[in-house]
């Protein structure tokens, strides 16, 4: 089961004003440099490593089988404001070209659909207009996500309302629905614990599409400070929940089997 702290806190709790981050020559491919003495941001990546190897079992029958391990190097990116060149758009949604495994996407908003279904949750794809791509309402236990979305996004967005049903209702341990509904430092806490849970769970490439909302509602959450240490403690102080809201879905998805 996922164990590490997202990428998008990591880059947060690092460069509060982080908007677009990428490697140095995913910048350079994108007709931009990184100036010198510019200062890198930490975050980690993935890796497998797949190999085999003969076992024979105790009737003398030789197969082959086969172990596939995970690695997450530790690797460095930039943000935007380290570069100059050429004007580019900021992503909103996660790049699906860079999902490693496509059948995932699909698999994981299926499964955790079901599970909500299952606790007596109305999950729906429905047509959503504005910036917003999903929602969750605890009085009526409605969790709601935008149809134009492609399979990975869905299953983004879905894993992050999942996130505020674990977390955020009228009776939670850690910010109640009346808390995220009264102010911009408690929900920009909520939406921090959320996107974090959610992109450790999808295990896929999702830094780029979330860390501006991340460093966004890490300034919500620093309340009225714009101190950078007062925003990365804000980030750093959403972990517990975050650990919790993976542990909860994983568990129940038997994902950490």
């Amino acid at each position: 089961m996922p164990e590490l702290m997202s990428n998008q806190l990591l880059i947060v709790s690092q460069r509060p004003d982080a908007t677009i981050v990428a490697g140095y020559r995913t910048w350079q491919s994108l007709g931009r440099q990184v100036r010198r003495g510019a200062k890198g941001i930490g975050i980690f990546g993935y890796s497998t490593k797949t190999t085999a190897q003969e076992v024979t079992d105790d009737a003398g029958k030789t197969d082959e089988k086969t172990t596939t391990r995970t690695f997450f190097p530790v690797r460095t990116v930039f943000d935007i404001s380290d570069t100059d060149g050429d004007d580019i758009g900021l992503p909103t949604e996660v790049d699906s070209a860079r999902n490693p495994h496509p059948d995932a996407s699909d698999k994981a908003y299926q499964r955790v659909s079901t599970w909500l279904t299952d606790q007596g949750w109305d999950v729906q794809r429905v047509d959503i207009t504005g910036a917003i791509r999903g929602y969750t309402n605890h009085t009526e236990k409605l969790v709601r996500v935008a149809d134009h979305l492609d399979d990975i996004n869905a299953a983004r967005v879905l894993l992050h309302e999942a996130v505020h049903v674990i977390l955020h209702g009228p009776d939670s341990g850690f910010i109640t629905t009346e808390q995220y509904a009264a102010s911009r430092t408690h929900r920009g806490t909520a939406e921090i614990q959320a996107d974090g849970a959610a992109a450790d769970l999808l295990g896929l490439d999702t830094e780029q599409a979330s860390v501006g909302y991340v460093a966004g509602w890490a300034t919500a959450a620093a309340g009225t400070s714009t101190d950078a240490d007062a925003i990365a403690a804000a980030v750093r102080g959403t972990a517990a929940a975050i650990l919790h809201a993976v542990n909860t879905i994983a568990a129940a998805l038997g994902l950490d089997d």
